[in-house]
């Protein structure tokens, strides 16, 4: 399996192949293993280790942003390698590595320090597998971390009794790896196991060495090592500010105010696709800076536990879609109820800023749902009452024409009611009305009468076969007047009968 160098030496190094007359646009001043990018990106490259120390301090001593994902890494000591001789990286993707291998036991068994990360502020650890134990440890090397990527590790807890317990936890195994080696022996002056245990602990967590006075320095026996105000500082981690925990499947909240209680500074948390099913009345105790939270593809029902959000008050944006309690909601039924529910978030989902008109529409709207229902109202309904005022249900006011209308059919003595589309057409209407004159539509002219103008324009014959009766404004009550065409003969008699008439005259 290739090395980091060896990946290195594949993407970024001098082509091999030999050209009698090489064309030349730029000409590095170093050699390509000198000219390494600040920026190396080695995604599914098979690595597997970091490859000889000497090369690796030559060429990555100047790269600011690693990018390991979906490699075949599972050793925390190539890793620890690639990160000492990385001093100045501030960016880490170790994705999709297996990486569930004890890293403490690591660092003891293989006898190599974990290197601190003072420039460290991105880490992603996306599908990795890392244990909690391992997760504390690379934190307290890493302080000045700002955003971590733990999603998809299957964490169904957080587990911080082994952040409390991180020294304590591991000194007895490191006082037999030392009583094993023959590192310390009675008779030789040494200090005593547990003494060395803990420097040697301290030494590789980067922390000071807190002395440990017991009945060997002194007279008066232990006075222990530390007051429990102590103990509660070292599990916090203040400048974490962004936490990504989505697709693991935690279910209760209470695992997740460990997060807040660990990361007290935290601004942003996302918890899409977790298994989350409830949200407490306490929820918002241990994030009083959270601002941003992702909560979507939850399995959150309630739309009190929606409401409890609201206690958050420092949570301006909010992501939350893809939960059972919108099943049955239009888009815009979802965003009216969150904003009436939220007073707190300006931001929904990522789309634009709530304005005050939306907001005040959407409470309206929210007093209005629930003033005609019978039982138990949301405690938000009175807060908005208190606001608005107890107000009506809205008019229902139809804009849209009507499509039907019922119009009088005028046959000779033949007067009849009957309903049409407005939309059909003026041959359409002349079929529907065969059966009723008894002649065919080609056989019949058809007149329009405007009720409420009949004495001023009199009526109007539809002359154009596929004009549609609405362009008539035809309304309710007016008259269709239907007439037979005369044959050529009846005219030409008509019109003889016409032309004698006025000659006699």
């Amino acid at each position: 399996m290739p090395s980091l160098l060896d990946a290195i030496e594949a993407k970024y190094g001098q082509d091999g192949s030999d050209c009698e007359a090489p064309i030349g646009i730029y000409v590095p001043r170093y050699g390509p293993r000198k000219s390494i990018p600040r920026l190396l990106v080695l995604n599914d490259c098979g690595v597997d280790s970091a490859g000889d120390e000497e090369s690796l301090e030559k060429n990555c001593s100047g790269v600011i942003e690693i990018d390991l994902a979906h490699n075949r890494l599972t050793q925390w000591s190539e890793i620890s390698k690639i990160l000492q001789y990385s001093p100045s990286v501030s960016f880490l993707n170790l994705s999709f590595n297996h990486l569930s291998s004890p890293l403490m036991s690591s660092c003891v068994e293989n006898s190599f320090r974990f290197p601190l990360l003072p420039r460290l502020s991105i880490l992603i650890l996306i599908g990795t597998n890392i244990s909690w134990d391992a997760i504390w440890f690379i934190l307290r090397h890493a302080n000045t971390l700002q955003e971590f990527h733990l999603s998809l590790n299957n964490f169904s807890s957080v587990d911080i009794s082994k952040l409390k317990k991180s020294f304590q936890g591991r000194k007895a195994e490191i006082s037999a790896s030392i009583m094993t080696s023959g590192e310390e022996d009675s008779n030789s002056g040494s200090p005593p196991i547990s003494a060395t245990a803990d420097r040697f602990l301290s030494a590789q967590v980067g922390l000071p060495h807190r002395h440990r006075v017991d009945s060997t320095d002194s007279g008066h026996g232990s006075s222990g090592s530390g007051s429990s105000s102590d103990e509660d500082d070292s599990c916090l981690f203040p400048y974490l500010r962004r936490l990504m925990f989505d697709g693991n499947p935690i279910t209760c909240w209470g695992e997740v105010s460990k997060l807040g209680s660990c990361f007290p500074s935290l601004r942003h948390l996302g918890l899409a696709d977790c298994q989350i099913d409830s949200i407490p009345e306490s929820a918002y105790q241990n994030f009083e800076n959270l601002q941003s939270l992702t909560i979507s593809n939850t399995s959150i029902k309630e739309m009190t536990d929606i409401a409890r959000l609201k206690k958050f008050n420092t949570l301006t944006d909010l992501r939350l879609q893809g939960i059972p309690l919108f099943d049955n909601m239009t888009a815009h039924e979802r965003r009216q109820l969150l904003v009436a529910l939220l007073p707190n978030v300006r931001k929904l989902n990522g789309g634009a800023p709530i304005s005050n008109t939306e907001r005040e529409d959407a409470e309206r709207a929210f007093i209005r749902k629930y003033i005609q229902e019978e039982g138990e109202k949301p405690e938000r309904y009175y807060e908005l009452v208190a606001i608005h005022g107890e107000l009506q249900p809205l008019l229902d006011v139809k804009f849209k024409p009507a499509t039907r209308i019922k119009l009088r059919v005028c046959y000779a003595d033949n007067i009849f009611e009957r309903h049409i589309n407005v939309y059909q057409t003026t041959n359409e209407l002349k079929t529907s009305l065969e059966q009723e004159v008894g002649f065919p539509a080609v056989k019949m002219r058809l007149f329009y009468i405007d009720a409420e103008m009949r004495e001023v324009v009199g009526r109007e014959e539809m002359r154009f076969p596929q004009k549609q009766l609405y362009s008539y404004n035809m309304q309710d009550g007016d008259e269709i007047h239907v007439e037979r065409k005369q044959s050529p003969v009846q005219i030409q008699s008509s019109n003889n009968r016409n032309s004698t008439m006025s000659s006699s005259i």
